[in-house]
């Protein structure tokens, strides 16, 4: 079977073709052509985008190095701020510590010449009412006991000489530190600035100097050797004098013990006299030529070694032979104690009045501050 395409049936297909395609045409340009630009714009968007996030990424890089910088800048500036400040803070103690030792030192020489403030004494009266026998003086441990506790009180240990007073049932112990710690705070840097400005005992000496220091004053102290009468306390030698000898090892005890030398008081008893009886020091400072020395005081409840017995009447290089000290036997011996204490004035005299050192040295606190 043939089949016969005819002229007509090519003219009509190719004019069906030829309007298929000029409707596909019409059709791209008018829907699909817009549709393909709008695309093609997106993705331009699009792509713009992405380099304005790149733009802003590598922005951010930049600025977090910038922040870093700035911060390590901050923590060294404040670091650098913190270190003036505490130097700041070191220039008004060590200027406030100046004008309190000054300070002290004047009242050691004006005391010296009008001697000591009425409500010093009062303190110093009421102190002794609260030590066995109301201080009285005597070749007795009751004597030594008073004695160890006004040298405490001064060389700046208030609250163990109210623990030990409460405890002998001499008061009690809240009223006796409050008592103790007012005496303390005139008499512990009055102590402390004659050892360093009227002795010249620099800071940190070693013992065998302080003690030659503290010596040549007290054997120039002089007492009358009275067989009775009230203590005095350190401060009080230091001002007015001695009375007897156990006086003179109270000064020599408070100024050792506040340059941190171990030191005691005790009371002895001659072996050839009985009934003669003495005072002197136990200073715990090993190798000094020519000196008695104690291997131990464990006996009577002291630690430690190497115990000289040393007479505060006497110079360093004219202490008494250790055959001299085979002549004694050592009744008893009390420890000095020492609390640490800031080498500042707590409290001292302005006007004749008492005086808080921080509100006179206000004024130039605030200059160095600025």
């Amino acid at each position: 079977m043939k089949f016969h395409v005819s002229l007509g049936f090519f003219a009509l297909l190719l004019i069906f073709l030829v309007g298929f395609g000029a409707g596909v045409g019409v059709y791209y340009y008018a829907y699909y052509r817009p549709l393909q630009n709008a695309y093609k714009q997106g993705e331009n968007a699009n792509q713009a985008l992405v380099n304005i996030i790149n733009q802003d990424n590598q922005k951010i890089t930049e600025l977090k190095g910038q922040l870093a910088a700035t911060n390590q800048s901050y923590f060294l500036a404040l670091k650098q701020y913190q270190q003036a400040e505490n130097y700041s803070q070191k220039l008004q103690q060590l200027l406030l510590s100046q004008i309190q030792r000054n300070q002290a030192l004047a009242n050691y020489f004006e005391w010296k010449a009008l001697g000591m403030p009425p409500n010093l004494r009062g303190w110093y009266g009421e102190a002794l009412s609260l030590t066995p026998q109301g201080g009285a003086f005597g070749y007795t441990q009751s004597s030594l006991a008073a004695a160890v506790v006004l040298t405490s009180v001064d060389a700046g240990n208030a609250s163990w000489a109210a623990k030990v007073t409460a405890y002998m049932g001499f008061g009690n112990y809240p009223s006796n530190y409050q008592l103790f710690s007012n005496i303390s705070s005139w008499s512990t840097p009055i102590l402390i600035s004659y050892d360093s400005s009227v002795l010249g005992i620099p800071r940190g000496a070693a013992g065998a100097s302080v003690l030659r220091s503290v010596l040549y004053a007290t054997s120039t102290t002089p007492y009358v050797n009275s067989s009775q009468g009230e203590l005095a306390s350190p401060l009080e030698v230091l001002i007015g004098g001695a009375t007897n000898q156990l006086e003179v090892c109270e000064l020599a005890a408070a100024l050792l013990r506040l340059e941190q030398v171990n030191v005691g008081i005790g009371l002895l008893s001659s072996r050839a006299s009985p009934g003669l009886y003495a005072f002197a020091l136990l200073v715990q400072i090993p190798n000094l030529p020519g000196v008695y020395y104690y291997d131990n005081l464990t006996t009577y409840g002291i630690s430690g070694s190497s115990w000289a017995l040393i007479s505060p009447n006497l110079p360093l290089g004219s202490q008494n032979s250790a055959s001299w000290g085979n002549q004694w036997i050592l009744v008893n011996v009390e420890l000095v104690e020492r609390h640490p204490v800031p080498e500042l004035l707590f409290a001292f005299s302005a006007g004749g009045k008492f005086s808080n050192p921080i509100n006179l040295a206000a004024p130039w606190l605030r200059l160095v501050a600025k």
